[in-house]
This record gives structure tokens, C-alpha cells and sequence, in this order.
């Protein structure tokens, strides 16, 4: 059954890249139930993660909000440093969508030191980069690139 539901999630994972988000969804939510019988918390982070991300492409920051903060409680109890940065990332994102910049820098700016534990490169820079944009203040953007 583990097998079957990693496969489930990662044809999800294939539909969010080809931004096919109702059969992204769909995949998650089938996979869902499966890693939760099994108690793979791993597995139903991502999932949550994905569902967040889909959200947040269709501009639904409420529901992705509420999948980032449920896949980053289930990566705090398996450990994964990594899946608790990006939903920390995620979420910070968002704060800055919602205007909200001292919130993003400090999400940001938590997500950084998750990042540096394992460590990360590339999401160090992007994480970098986005706490440069708002250098500025709030409202502004500084002239770092994006």
C-alpha cells in the first residue's frame, strides 16, 4: 500500500507540474487516505504541501495558508527540516501577498535557518533573495532581482 500511495502523490506531484491542478488534487486526495492508514506522516505532509501549493497557484491564499500550516505540524513530528522550511517559505509568501511584510521577513527569515541546517543551497539564495525584495520596508521593494 506504501507503494501505491507514493506513486498516487507523485503522478499528483507530475499534474501540478504540468499545472493540471484538479488532477493534482485529485491525486493527493487518493493518496491522502492511504498514507494516513499506513501513519506515514511523510507522506501526508506532501501531500498536504501539494494541495497548499495548488492553492496557492489558483490565488487562494485562506485554503493554501491552511495546508502549509497542517503539512508543517506533520513535518515538525517526522523531522524533516526541509518540508518544515518550504512550508515556513510558503507561508511567508503568502504573508507578503497579504501585505504583510514584517510577517513575511520573519517567516523568511526563520525558513533561512532551516535552510542552513541541512544544508540547502539553492533555497538559502531564493530565501536571500526574497528578504532582499523587502528591504525596502513594507510596501516597497528594493531593486534586487527576483
Amino acid at each position: 500500500m506504501l507503494g501505491e500511495a507514493n506513486c498516487i502523490a507523485r503522478l499528483g506531484d507530475i499534474a501540478l507540474a504540468r499545472f493540471d491542478h484538479d488532477g493534482a488534487r485529485e491525486r493527493y486526495g487518493a493518496a491522502l487516505p492511504r498514507f494516513r492508514k499506513l501513519g506515514d506522516v511523510q507522506g501526508e505532509a506532501n501531500c498536504l504541501k501539494g494541495l497548499g501549493n495548488i492553492a496557492l497557484e489558483r490565488s487562494d491564499r485562506t485554503v493554501a495558508r491552511g495546508d502549509y500550516e497542517a503539512a508543517l505540524t506533520l513535518y515538525r513530528k517526522s523531522g524533516s527540516v526541509l518540508g518544515q522550511a518550504n512550508c515556513v517559505q510558503s507561508l511567508g509568501d503568502i504573508d507578503e501577498a497579504s501585505e504583510d511584510v514584517a510577517s513575511a521577513r520573519r517567516r523568511w527569515n526563520e525558513a533561512l535557518a532551516l535552510y542552513e541546517r541541512i544544508p540547502e543551497p539553492y533555497s538559502i539564495g531564493q530565501t536571500h533573495l526574497r528578504i532582499a525584495r523587502r528591504r525596502g520596508g513594507p510596501g516597497r521593494r528594493s531593486a534586487a532581482p527576483t
